[in-house]
Formats: structure tokens, sequence, C-alpha cells
């Protein structure tokens, strides 16, 4: 069994996808081959999809989707790929970041497994200037940035981490430019105390 989730930070009202693979590794054919997936309490399955058998999801918050997958010969692999939306409200700020933890259980008659992955919700606001456009993380809008008077614009709890040539860092910089927190979420006023 394995599982991979992307993105892994994640916005109020941003979806995500798990994929999952689930492969019959023993000699023998695992027969009765069902998984369950829980997603975490602020989570919601919207889609679910499978090269074998069949699924289905529950409604709500918090709720799981299953697939039965049949008997699976030695060597045979199903791939399932569920797509979620995470809330649209977001805990109060001093409770950021929010862990969201997947788990996953693959059951046969002849074996069990499981696998998670784990999500983080922030809420992070960037813009580039006073331009509209809304970009995903810090490290994006830094990116964009093509000259030095350029102000990166930042609201709420972002959680940025960029890897480059090997260093994991916060925000990676390499040019000049202004990068200013302690806006609201709608960038209309800026104040580091109550913001």
């Amino acid at each position: 069994l394995r599982k991979a989730v992307g993105p892994r930070l994640l916005n109020p009202g941003q979806t995500l996808t798990y994929t999952l693979v689930v492969t019959s590794d023993g000699m023998d054919a695992a027969t009765n081959v069902w998984l369950t997936d829980t997603l975490p309490t602020l989570q919601q399955a919207v889609s679910i999809t499978s090269t074998r058998g069949s699924c289905t999801t529950g409604a709500g918050w918090g709720g799981t989707a299953t697939c039965d997958l049949g008997t699976m010969a030695p060597g045979d692999s199903a791939h399932i790929a569920l797509t979620a939306q995470v809330t649209t409200t977001s805990p109060p700020l001093e409770q950021l970041p929010w862990q969201m933890r997947n788990t996953v259980w693959v059951t046969a008659t002849e074996a069990a497994n499981t696998a998670y992955a784990d999500t983080m919700l922030h809420d992070c606001h960037v813009r580039l200037n006073d331009d509209p456009t809304k970009y995903e993380s810090v490290q994006t809008a830094v990116d964009a940035s093509t000259q030095p008077t350029d102000v990166v614009k930042v609201a709420g709890y972002c959680m940025d981490v960029a890897s480059r040539s090997g260093v994991t860092q916060t925000v990676y910089l390499s040019k000049t430019l202004v990068l200013q927190g302690g806006w609201n979420t709608e960038f209309t006023q800026r104040n580091a105390i109550s913001f």
C-alpha cells in the first residue's frame, strides 16, 4: 500500500488529491480486498476513482470512502484517486497550523495494511504589489517579483517551506524586494498588531 497527497499545505476551501496504490505482493491471490479511507474532520470527499473494482464516498465532513477491489492476483495493482475539499471556515488563528491526518486501511481475507498522510491547514493570503492576483504561498509571490520596488503583501498564517539547492528555508530570497506582513485578508488595512 502506497499513499501520496498533494498539495500538503492548504488554505480553507482548497481541494487536494490522495493517490493510493494497492498491490498484491503475496505468492497467492488476495481475496475480498477492501480499501477504507477515513478523511480528517475538516475535509469532505468530492470524488473517488479506481482502476479496478467499485468505490463510493460517504457524505459530510470527516467521512469515509470505500472501494471493493475484489480478488487480486499476485502482482495486480489498483490505483485510486480520492479528491477532497477542506472546510471553508478556518479555525482561529491561534490554532493554526491545523494538522489533518488521513488514514487508509486495506484488508483482505489473507492480510491487512494501513497508511496515513498528513496535511496542514493554514490561512495564507499573498499578493504582489496591488495586483489582485492571489498567490498560494509567499515563495510563489517572491518568485514572481521582477522589480526591487515590488512589495509582497502577506495576510493570515503562512507555513511556507521552500527548498533550493538542498537548503530548506521559510522563504528563499535571491533578489531585492519588500516582504510585508500584517495585512488583513482583503488587503485594505495593514496593522501588524491586529492582523
